[in-house]
């Protein structure tokens, strides 16, 4: 398939039946998470991947080949949003130094 991680998640909760609320509950998360997720604003963490897996019975392999090899190789958007975060903490902190 040719899939993002948050589309692929949307295809496997649509075809076993679940509501977002249901599947939101499988993860151990609130479901405005999910929806973040689902349209891939949001990360899984590790232990959100192995309760998926769980509950849809899918090997990491079977889940990884949903995925597009754009979505295999892209950076992590955690990994983006640090880097975000940091800048905007320089930026802030060049500015307070500034104002001194």
């Amino acid at each position: 398939m040719n899939l993002t991680v948050g589309k692929a998640i949307n295809k496997l909760r649509l075809q076993h039946g679940l509501r977002m609320i249901d599947l939101a509950e499988v993860l151990n998360i609130n479901p405005n998470l999910l929806t973040k997720i689902t349209r891939d604003e949001r990360e899984l963490s590790f232990l959100m991947v192995l309760r998926l897996l769980n509950r849809f019975d899918l090997a990491i392999d079977e889940f990884a080949n949903m995925l597009s090899d754009k979505e295999l190789n892209r950076t992590d958007l955690s990994t983006i949003r640090y880097f975000q975060k940091k800048e905007l903490n320089r930026a802030r902190n060049k500015g307070n130094f500034e104002d001194k």
